[in-house]
């Protein structure tokens, strides 16, 4: 699953191309799912499934469901929506070129990291062979570096911090 802005700046032309590549060296029923604006005027695939946009409701259905959510963007300064699939406990498949998105794989002791289709192929086989155990146990450790780092009480209280910093200065 990607949800966002589907455009080259975010990585979506090179991961449509290298998802191609992998389902033609392993046929299977895996689908990339897409949700978010189209700009890159996507072309009806059996191996592609465009959504437009969904609600958020929906979104954090489909993210709970998939087998992965995948960020190709190596431009990210947070990224919500890879928070908002940790939160649901999915694992991610993130562009290694980013370090924010690798620095939240790494934190959270939960996902995957790629450099090129290659290393995108990969994550894919990787997250294909988790074992319900693992998949388990990394959606939890995903879920759990959300709620402790961006839950409600603990950015409330970054920004207490700060604007006592800033008042003190």
């Amino acid at each position: 699953l990607y949800c966002g802005r589907i455009d080259t700046h975010k990585g979506c032309a090179m991961l449509i191309d290298a998802f191609d590549a992998y389902k033609r060296a392993h046929p299977s029923d895996l689908r990339l799912v897409l949700t978010g604006a189209d700009q890159l005027g996507l072309r009806a695939s059996e191996n592609l499934r465009y959504l437009g946009f969904v609600d958020e409701a929906r979104k954090f259905a489909l993210m709970a469901g998939a087998l992965a959510f995948v960020h190709p963007s190596p431009y990210e300064s947070l990224s919500i929506v890879a928070l908002e699939a940790m939160a649901q406990g999915v694992p991610v498949i993130v562009n290694g070129e980013c370090e924010i998105l690798a620095d939240h794989v790494a934190l959270s002791g939960s996902g995957f990291v790629f450099r090129g289709a290659d290393g995108l192929h990969a994550a894919i086989d990787a997250v294909r062979g988790l074992a319900a155990a693992a998949r388990a146990e990394q959606g939890a450790r995903a879920r759990a570096y959300v709620i402790g780092h961006y839950g409600l009480d603990e950015v409330r209280a970054r920004l207490v911090a700060e604007v006592e910093a800033l008042a003190a200065a």
